[in-house]
């Protein structure tokens, strides 16, 4: 197969990628194979949350297990900050291994929960911290502190419905 696909990944992500390898010629093959088009995920780019990875997520729930959506969310509510506030301090301090730890670990959680615009955006941070780009790095991070003040906020508003 030569396609990628980076971790963590959902189902829609998964499926896309697999219509474009099978939509390929086998090798030798004379006729050119159209494309497929991809899968079309159900997030609005409006979204904050994506729904659907929440979704999946659920799908993983045992009888009598307590609930995972939930416990996946308030672990994340209580280690997201100390992620945050390590990527100021490393902003601050021009720490690029500080802010790479961070942003990695963040955007992996991020996207558990379907946060998937604070996950891309701390993808993007995590490799410019990986290449040395301390300026560019460095002035992310006020983006990454907005993406996740809007996870939180919309997380919030999740529990205030679901209660």
């Amino acid at each position: 197969m030569d396609e990628y696909l980076a971790k963590p990944f959902t189902r829609c992500q998964l499926c896309s990628v697999l219509e474009t390898v099978l939509a390929q010629p086998a090798p030798g093959e004379a006729a050119a194979a159209s494309a497929a088009a991809p899968a079309v995920c159900a997030v609005s780019p409006d979204a904050v949350l994506d729904e659907g990875a929440l979704a999946a997520l659920r799908e993983l729930q045992q009888s009598g297990r307590p609930d995972i959506v939930e416990r996946t969310i308030a672990l994340y509510r209580e280690n997201a900050p100390r992620l945050v506030d390590d990527l100021k301090q490393g902003a601050e301090t021009r720490n690029l291994v500080a802010l790479g730890r961070a942003s990695h670990t963040l955007k992996s959680s991020s996207a558990n929960i379907g946060a998937v615009t604070l996950a891309v955006r701390c993808s993007e941070l995590e490799t410019l911290a990986r290449d040395g780009m301390v300026a560019e790095a460095c002035g992310l991070v006020d983006a990454v502190v907005a993406d996740h003040a809007a996870v939180e906020a919309a997380l919030s508003r999740r529990l205030k419905t679901a209660a």
